[in-house]
């Protein structure tokens, strides 16, 4: 019996009314233990982290910088600026620093994260939520955020021929946390390593690889502004340029990110598989998911080497929260990304046939697709098929 982590998300959002429901989904599937965490709070501190990270600065540092509280932005710049300080550190002190940087997660769930084969993730807008969302994917370094965008029948899309992946490096770049304040101005270091490039690009040449033997043209694009930004985008491409190498049979295109946001719209079809940087695969794999319907159609994972976490990329809407009519599509090809990647095959591809078979009847979708249909009309429907 594989367990599985289900983490519904904030309240006062749809996770929880798109997220819960797949429980009943896994269970019609297989056997399955799902161990569910409804109360954020109880298994991710924001507070008790951020004041854990003051502590080890002013120890470590000196001063600690004169942050506001409660916004989960505070820890990522105070875990960035002792990052910064750490580069030409011994490895005794980076050794106490990654002890020290995780501990507002409870003993519990870092027992549970051991035990279970994947996470289920819902949409999380609070601190706590926020930062234990940030907790799966820098301390489980779930290095890979691999995005598809694909034409369904019956629903809105700007080309039904569509059927891409972007595959984004998730724990460097720019959103590594280390911004601070010098004098007159502000910085934002982009961290970019060899481990961390590499490792993406190799992940991102199997992906293509494998969607290859299934029948797509087996082709990868790298997306970086290696023009503007010699430097750091220029070493991505070098490094993607010698990669490419060991993998002969994958054909390699090299764009710039605004040429790939152009060709996103112009001829999406023509698009395979994407591999690129941080702030880019956030920004355009948004871009991709209104070609094909709306961020409720979207699934995302978060792969690393040993755990990979899964979640609709809808985010929290409150404005529709408790109202029965968020789409529960996305959270459901998420799903099927996690029975595939638990080689749960035969169980991935009957959710994916039920799914299918739900979008080519055109009926009872809900609003963000111009239907009248609830969340729990299209649960109901989709385990009916099953």
């Amino acid at each position: 019996m594989k367990k599985i982590l289900i983490i519904p998300g904030s309240a006062v959002g749809i996770g929880p009314e798109v997220i819960l429901p797949v429980k009943t989904v896994l269970n019609s599937l297989g056997t399955y233990e799902c161990i569910t965490y409804e109360d954020v709070s109880k298994i991710a501190s924001f507070t008790r982290a951020t004041d854990e990270m003051r502590q080890y600065y002013e120890s470590h540092l000196g001063k600690e910088p004169d942050f506001s509280k409660f916004k989960p932005i505070n820890y990522y710049l105070m875990d960035g600026l002792i990052k910064r300080h750490l580069f030409s550190k011994d490895p005794n002190e980076r050794a106490e620093y990654d002890e020290c940087k995780y501990r507002g997660i409870s003993p519990e769930l870092k027992d549970e994260v051991k035990e279970s084969a994947a996470c289920l993730f819902g949409s999380v807008d609070n601190p706590d939520g926020m930062y234990l969302l940030f907790w799966f994917r820098m301390g489980l370094e779930l290095f890979a955020n691999v995005r598809p965008a694909k034409a369904f029948l019956n629903v809105p899309s700007l080309n039904k021929k569509i059927d891409l992946v972007i595959i984004r490096e998730n724990t460097e770049g720019l959103y590594s946390g280390m911004e601070y304040s010098k004098a007159d101005a502000v910085l934002a270091v982009r961290l970019l390593t060899k481990k961390g490039v590499e490792r993406i690009i190799h992940f991102a040449f199997n992906y293509t690889a494998t969607r290859k033997a299934k029948g797509s043209k087996g082709e990868l694009i790298c997306v970086d502004k290696s023009n503007a930004l010699p430097i750091t985008d220029g070493y991505f491409r070098s490094q993607f340029r010698s990669i490419a190498k060991q993998y002969p049979t994958i054909n390699t295109r090299e764009w710039y990110v605004d040429r790939t946001a152009l060709e996103l719209v112009r001829a999406p079809e023509t698009i395979d598989v994407i591999v690129t940087t941080n702030l880019y695969g956030d920004i355009l794999s948004d871009e991709s998911a209104a070609l094909v319907g709306g961020l409720g159609m979207v699934p995302s994972c978060q792969i690393g080497l040993n755990y990979a976490l899964f979640e609709p990329v809808s985010g929290t809407a409150p404005d529709i929260a408790g109202k029965n009519i968020a789409n529960p599509l996305a959270a459901l090809f998420s799903t099927v990304m996690m029975l595939e990647y638990l080689k749960e095959d035969q169980q991935a591809k009957a959710l994916e046939t039920a799914i299918l078979r739900f979008l080519r009847e055109g009926r009872d979708f809900t609003p963000d697709l111009k239907g009248k249909g609830t969340t729990t009309g299209i649960f109901n429907k989709i385990l009916s098929y099953l």
